[in-house]
């Protein structure tokens, strides 16, 4: 596939998928969207998304038809014109989701005309602590009329381990891979291989040592592989400028650092 802006078009939902095996988990999807049909392009049909990144694109997710009602839970949308689009009464279920950078809008819904009210959106993270903008009362990413925002969160809920890999077999050894991208924008990505359980926090600091960001508190992972994230944005949910910062990494008494190149 082209790394180039919107080069191919959808993956297609219709009323004859079954509902119980349409489940996309832990997927990243770039560089879609061809004709602004969305990279996921549901009509009547339910398709599970959780844990998906949509980058790069046009929009992430499009609801063509009454009877189309993906249900969404912790996704991202970042890098596209639009995160989300509802149209003719289609329905998305958006829970606890990140819109962030997208240039026009994070959810975009025509006027309902199914007497349920507007598109509602619940417990979602719009890129700034005081809500989405647009429509909205803040100045994160935008809504439409017809959506339903709050209430949203004041944090960057989906900022920390948004993946877990299940592998048949478990790492033999402890393993921290480079940052990918890296130079980055708008994420960066770490792979974790532990062989057993382990205590694990990730702090990102700036050039002069100031805390920025704190990734993991020390939580106990399971054994297995896993992916870290940064959005570059601080503890507050703001994005940090471009610069070079300093990832360290405690794996029970491991210690490692690892430099992120942000790049506006």
């Amino acid at each position: 596939i082209s790394t180039d802006y919107a080069q191919w078009e959808y993956i297609y939902f219709a009323d004859s998928a079954a509902d119980e095996l349409c489940q996309l988990t832990d997927c990243e999807f770039r560089y879609g969207g061809q004709n602004l049909d969305g990279v996921i392009l549901v009509d009547d049909a339910s398709p599970l998304l959780e844990r998906c990144l949509f980058t790069n694109s046009t929009v992430g997710v499009v609801t063509r038809e009454e009877g189309g009602e993906p249900i969404l839970r912790h996704c991202v949308f970042t890098g596209c014109s639009t995160g989300l689009r509802s149209l003719n009464n289609g329905r998305a279920h958006i829970v606890e989701c990140c819109f962030v950078g997208n240039t026009d809008y994070g959810v975009l819904a025509n006027e309902f005309t199914d007497a349920l009210g507007s598109l509602q959106v619940r417990a979602c993270w719009w890129g700034a602590a005081d809500g989405p903008g647009g429509f909205g009362p803040g100045s994160g990413d935008g809504v439409s009329e017809h959506v339903n925002y709050t209430f949203w969160t004041d944090y960057p809920s989906c900022d920390n381990i948004v993946a877990v890999e299940v592998q048949p077999e478990l790492p033999s050894f402890l393993s921290i891979s480079a940052p990918s991208p890296n130079p980055f924008n708008p994420r960066t990505k770490i792979q974790l291989a532990l062989p057993e359980p382990a205590r694990t926090k990730a702090t990102v600091y700036d050039m002069r040592g100031r805390l920025v960001r704190r990734l993991l508190l020390g939580a106990e992972l399971p054994a297995g592989h896993h992916d870290l994230i940064w959005t570059g944005v601080d503890n507050a949910g703001r994005q940090v400028s471009a610069g070079v910062y300093l990832l360290r990494i405690e794996v029970g008494k491991y210690v490692t650092i690892r430099r992120l190149a942000l790049v506006k």
